[in-house]
C-alpha cells in the first residue's frame, strides 16, 4: 500500500489538532484550522488543499473534489501534495467502480510526476485497470511502459525486466 501523504512533509503552518484529526480520518472537523493557512502556492497551502480534498473525498463530494484538484493544478502543480490528492481521487473512483475516472487520475500522476513517489504504483494501477476494462492494445502499451519506466519497483516482477514477455502475455489474454 502506498502512503497518501508525501514522505517527510510536515508543514509548520498546519494546525497540530488538524494533523491529529487527519490521522484519525476526521477531516470534516478541521476546516476552520485550514482557513488560517494562506492560499499562496506554498507547500503549506498545497497541504491545506490536500486536506480539503480528503474532506471532499470522504464526503463523496465529487464536484467539490474536482474543484479542489483544479485549484491545486493551477496553484501548486509540482507539489507532492497534489500527487497525493490525485492518488486519493483515483482510489475513490476505483472503490466506487468508476474505473475510467480512476484510470484518468492514475495516468495523470504518471504524466505529471513521472519521478514521484507514487508514479510507479499509479502507472501500474492505470495499466491493470485498462486491462480489466478489456482494452488490450492500450493495456499492452502501459504494461510495456511499466517495465521500461519503472524496472526494479514492486510493480514489475524481476523476470520481466529482460525480455518483458510478461506485459505482452497479460495484454494478449482476456
Amino acid at each position: 500500500m502506498v502512503d497518501l501523504a508525501p514522505a517527510g512533509q510536515t508543514v509548520g503552518g498546519a494546525d497540530s489538532a488538524c494533523q491529529l484529526l487527519h490521522e484519525g480520518r476526521q477531516y470534516s472537523r478541521c476546516p476552520r484550522g485550514l482557513d488560517r493557512i494562506p492560499d499562496d502556492g506554498s507547500e503549506a497551502s498545497a497541504e491545506k488543499w490536500y486536506q480539503r480534498a480528503e474532506i471532499a473525498r470522504d464526503a463523496k463530494d465529487e464536484a467539490g473534489l474536482d474543484t479542489i484538484l483544479q485549484h491545486m493544478r493551477a496553484t501548486t502543480p509540482k507539489s507532492p501534495w497534489l500527487e497525493s490528492a490525485l492518488l486519493s481521487a483515483g482510489n475513490m473512483y476505483l472503490l466506487s467502480k468508476d474505473y475510467d475516472r480512476a484510470i484518468d487520475y492514475y495516468r495523470e500522476i504518471h504524466e505529471r510526476f513521472p519521478e514521484g513517489t507514487k508514479a510507479a504504483y499509479a502507472h501500474w494501477k492505470c495499466a491493470w485497470l485498462t486491462y480489466r476494462q478489456n482494452r488490450k492494445e492500450q493495456a499492452k502499451k502501459y504494461f510495456e511502459e511499466q517495465v521500461e519506466f519503472y524496472p526494479g519497483t514492486n510493480e514489475v516482477p524481476t523476470p520481466c525486466i529482460g525480455g518483458a514477455a510478461w506485459p505482452r502475455t497479460i495484454a494478449s489474454t482476456a
